[in-house]
């Protein structure tokens, strides 16, 4: 199935190439720049989004705000996100830092060893696949396969997020820190699968932003669950 997606009018392509080559990891952490416990899952996260075979994500909540300084990253879409992960994965609250693998476990986000370690068995997993082609109109078509594409409970989630920020905090458990966030979600958007050959339209990235589209499994109320698989622009 290929969905077409019109976005990025103003690149300047002579390929029509873009391929997700092997599977993604995806690592999606909740975060804060009000929580003094963050910072080392943020710099690990910063770590995870160098590698080729991880997409990490950060999302930064909104209820730690109340501390005394307000996240300038912070959105309360993403706070809906992490609860609507916690009814998935059947947990009472929230905290953070919590990083949220491929949507069906959670760990604490500054566990290096057993993130590491859940990655690499991710790589043994039979996945579906998603992958990414520009043509030189600049559009994207996405391509999945190992997967069952009329199954209800499927969704595509696009998420635009800010390659890197530095911000400084004034307020709050970090005040007096500069800290450098990276892959920050900008925005995240879920949308159904389109039949054949539905053309599909997706928000332009900015300037500094990337793109990731994740096939993910919903439930009826909405909660995000299983990612099947990811790609990433």
């Amino acid at each position: 199935m290929k969905l077409l997606i019109g976005l990025f009018a103003g690149l300047c392509l002579s390929t029509s190439a873009l391929a997700q080559s092997h599977p993604l990891t995806v690592v999606e952490l909740f975060t804060s720049q009000g929580c003094n416990s963050c910072p080392p899952a943020d710099a690990y996260l910063e770590d995870l989004a160098e590698r080729e075979d991880v997409l990490a994500l950060g999302y930064h909540v909104d209820y730690w705000d109340r501390l005394g300084w307000k996240d300038t990253l912070g959105d309360p879409a993403f706070t809906a996100r992490q609860y609507g992960y916690a009814q998935t994965l059947q947990r009472k609250g929230v905290y953070t830092p919590q990083a949220v693998i491929n949507g069906s476990l959670h760990l604490v986000g500054s566990n290096r060893p057993a993130i590491d370690a859940l990655i690499a068995e991710d790589k043994d997993a039979d996945e579906a696949t998603l992958s990414l082609n520009v043509s030189k109109d600049a559009e994207i078509s996405v391509s999945i396969s190992g997967a069952q594409k009329d199954d209800p409970s499927l969704r595509l989630t696009i998420v635009h997020y800010r390659n890197e920020a530095l911000v400084p905090i004034e307020r709050g458990e970090n005040a007096g820190k500069t800290i450098a966030y990276v892959n920050a979600v900008r925005s995240v958007e879920t949308l159904a699968l389109p039949a054949d050959g539905e053309a599909l339209s997706v928000s332009r990235s900015e300037e500094g932003e990337g793109l990731a589209i994740l096939l993910q499994v919903y439930s009826p109320k909405g909660a995000p669950g299983a990612i099947l698989a990811a790609a990433r622009y």
